[in-house]
């Protein structure tokens, strides 16, 4: 039996998350690498606009990392910056943010 809360597929989930990103409520954060087929495998993170909102979808107070974590998300934003998270090829060890000013080069 399927829960009620089922999407149904990948192609409908895909598109909702596409959804909450155009209507800005979710933000798409991409791995960092020069190569761009590098970018595009690696899973993106999510990080939400409204902190209250994402504290009632995860269940509460708890979940206080996950918290911090999106509002510095939401700092870097604010101060225009470009983020990115690296994460090493075995999945080790993960940097959540890696930054740079957009006005400055490589």
């Amino acid at each position: 039996m399927r829960p009620a809360y089922s999407l149904g597929s990948l192609h409908t989930a895909k598109n909702y998350l596409s959804y909450l990103q155009d209507a800005y409520l979710f933000f798409a954060v991409e791995a960092f690498s020069f190569k761009v087929k590098e970018r595009t495998r690696r899973p993106r993170k999510m990080y939400g606009i409204d902190p209250a909102m994402i504290r009632a979808t995860t269940g509460g107070p708890e979940n206080r990392g996950l918290l911090l974590e999106n509002l510095v998300f939401l700092e870097l934003m604010r101060r225009r910056r470009i983020v990115h998270y690296y994460a090493d090829p075995n999945g080790k060890h993960e940097v959540d943010f890696v930054s740079r000013d957009p006005r400055r080069t490589l």
